[in-house]
């Protein structure tokens, strides 16, 4: 999960594609895990803390 954060912020790839190279089988795991640690979702995450 942490290693997803810097896809996120440097990268324009999909919120499906971070997810699947992160070894999750599907969007809908990574979500759930990601905003129960985070508090938000990967796109409200990648808003907040790209530049």
């Amino acid at each position: 999960m942490f290693k997803s954060q810097s896809s996120l912020i440097l990268t324009d790839h999909t919120i499906l594609t971070i997810a699947l190279s992160h070894g999750f089988q599907n969007v809908s795991a990574y979500n759930q895990l990601f905003k129960k640690i985070y508090r938000k979702t990967p796109t409200e995450f990648r808003r907040i803390h790209r530049h």
